[in-house]
């Protein structure tokens, strides 16, 4: 949502009063709302707000808030990934999904836009969400099409196993509940999803990632001078073999002119 919104006939002070209530402790969390004024007060200012919020939006913005509020009333005590009958059971590394992302601040994507999976830990799924990006998907990076750019973002391509081409936010990747992700897709290429993975480790951590990589050109050193020093030992494995093949044609030869000399002795 690109729109700055107009705040100003906008009341706060019944909402602003409730913030008693969000301190961490047992009374607040045993205590019913209904039986809070101060609260039910702040749910009627909130309606007000959001009915003025809702008239500056256009269609696509104001809609996507209402999906997002009601997917959350219905959907808030989904851990884990609830497909829909005949829907797909499991969502796996490198699979687009559509999620809502629910409200955001500036500069985060917002609401339900699809997104690739590249990762999960304890029912959690790590995120890459996606957009069009139709303006400026030129600018952004793609380690074949424009190298040159930074790596904030990527470019999805169609050729990658993408359903369509767009941008990848790398920037505002996320750890997200299973309960947020609405539908599945298609699935990548195993090799693209492996470059996606190792730009976001770039992105979230350059300086681990450097060390990572010049880990990596040790490591492949080693494995050639190993390849090497492999190559020479099955070399000299072969010498061997063939001075033993040697040694033993030499003594099977000098045992039959041993033999030859004998038998000429007792000839005479």
């Amino acid at each position: 949502m690109d729109k700055d919104l107009d705040t100003s006939n906008l009341e706060f002070d019944y909402i602003d009063k409730t913030g008693f209530y969000t301190k961490n402790t047992q009374l607040n969390k045993t205590t019913r709302a209904t039986n809070q004024p101060k609260i039910l007060n702040g749910v009627l200012q909130l309606i007000d707000n959001m009915n003025c919020i809702i008239r500056q939006l256009n269609a696509y913005d104001s809609s996507s808030i209402l999906i997002a509020e009601s997917n959350w009333m219905k959907r808030n005590h989904f851990k884990k990934y609830t497909p829909s009958e005949n829907a797909p059971k499991k969502v796996l590394f490198g699979q687009v999904c559509t999620i809502d992302y629910g409200k955001t601040y500036k500069g985060e994507i917002g609401y339900i836009h699809p997104g690739l999976c590249v990762g999960k830990k304890d029912e959690k799924y790590l995120i890459i969400p996606m957009t069009t990006g139709k303006t400026w998907r030129d600018k952004c990076y793609h380690p074949i099409h424009n190298p040159n750019m930074t790596k904030e973002n990527r470019q999805c391509c169609i050729s990658e196993g993408f359903v369509k081409d767009g941008v990848l936010l790398m920037n505002d990747s996320k750890f997200i509940s299973g309960g947020r992700i609405l539908e599945l897709h298609e699935i990548i290429q195993p090799n693209i999803l492996k470059e996606i993975q190792e730009q976001l480790f770039y992105i979230m951590f350059s300086d681990i990632y450097k060390d990572y990589v010049n880990i990596n050109k040790e490591n492949l050193k080693f494995q050639e001078l190993n390849t090497r020093q492999k190559n020479r030992i099955d070399n000299m494995e072969k010498q061997i073999s063939n001075l033993k093949n040697q040694n033993e044609k030499l003594s099977k030869r000098v045992h039959t002119l041993e033999s030859d000399k004998t038998s000429d002795k007792n000839d005479e």
